[in-house]
């Protein structure tokens, strides 16, 4: 269990959130799969209603992203995302249903003997690259059932016991989950022993740990760890992710992104290096989310921080 510090009232509380959300869990696998996403709709809609500054985050990331496109057409798309995302959630609740048949049927990979084949030309694992667009909790679960496990790296939630439960549900199939304290040096290790490695790197991080690519023309800060650790082994870089097609299929979208020229330029400083291999893959991403809009995370404020440390006013 993760050793978190915590006090009687904190421990009661984590218990109880703990077996209320495997008791969710346990009832969104006996439901049929679209009277519980209908439940998690209604519920976000209640959560949205409750705490409206993540309408208004996801309004001003709309506007940033899209600010040729009509007003209404925004709030269409935010519509659909509020759905999108009880599919998301509905998903994760059920990860325990997944197995190698549902996979084959639901999943399709185009580019899955590509993905093989790195196996065989490089002495490392790939890093891959991803983000919160499709449902990413399935994503990486259902990699694992279709023979491509997964290390990643996880934010701890404050909860040890609840922490705990989700990070065994996620390694359930196979894959590895990292703690944040300590990460990079796994991921290294990870990639040296022939590992595939997954990061996120569609969220906002603080000046100290970022490097400002372009995400729909306007710099947004993301980790340095992806860059980082593409110069420190040469490790194939893909992008990655699952996006859903309708009438529960979904399919891995997949890229690899050359970066030697990048890696071996001589002219290039290193956080130069830094910011052009983000860039590659920062504007893969936003291409795909371009494509499907309402499958991206809005809600979260991925401009907050400003290059020159100032915070975007959400």
């Amino acid at each position: 269990m993760t050793n978190h510090p915590q006090s009687i009232g904190s421990t009661i509380l984590d218990y109880l959130l703990t077996q209320t959300c495997k008791g969710l869990s346990s009832l969104a696998c006996a439901l049929p799969y679209g009277v519980t996403k209908n439940i998690v709709y209604v519920l976000l809609k209640a959560f949205f209603i409750i705490q409206p500054k993540h309408l208004r985050i996801a309004h001003a990331n709309l506007k940033i992203a899209f600010p040729d496109r009509a007003e209404a057409d925004r709030n269409i798309i935010l519509r659909k995302h509020i759905g999108f995302l009880a599919r998301v959630l509905t998903d994760s609740l059920r990860l325990q249903l997944i197995d190698e048949p549902w996979a084959r049927e639901h999943i399709s990979f185009p580019n899955e003997e590509l993905h093989r084949g790195l196996k065989s030309s490089h002495h490392t694992g790939a890093l891959i690259i991803t983000g919160h667009l499709g449902s990413f909790e399935l994503f990486g679960y259902a990699s694992a059932i279709l023979g491509h496990k997964l290390a990643f790296v996880v934010r701890n939630f404050p909860f040890p016991q609840l922490d705990d439960w989700w990070c065994k549900t996620r390694e359930r199939p196979g894959n590895t989950v990292i703690r944040r304290k300590g990460a990079y040096k796994q991921i290294i290790e990870q990639l040296q022993n022939g590992g595939n490695v997954a990061l996120l790197f569609d969220q906002n991080v603080t000046l100290s740990r970022a490097v400002f690519p372009k995400w729909f023309g306007l710099e947004a800060a993301t980790t340095k760890a992806v860059a980082y650790a593409a110069l420190k082994i040469e490790a194939p870089l893909v992008v990655a992710t699952l996006a859903y097609q309708g009438d529960s299929k979904h399919t891995i979208l997949w890229k690899q992104i050359s970066i030697e020229e990048i890696r071996g330029s001589q002219e290039l400083s290193r956080e130069e290096k830094l910011l052009k291999i983000t860039q590659l893959a920062s504007d893969t991403f936003c291409e795909w989310i371009a494509e499907y809009p309402e499958q991206w995370l809005w809600s979260h404020r991925r401009w907050k921080t400003r290059p020159d440390g100032s915070k975007f006013p959400y």
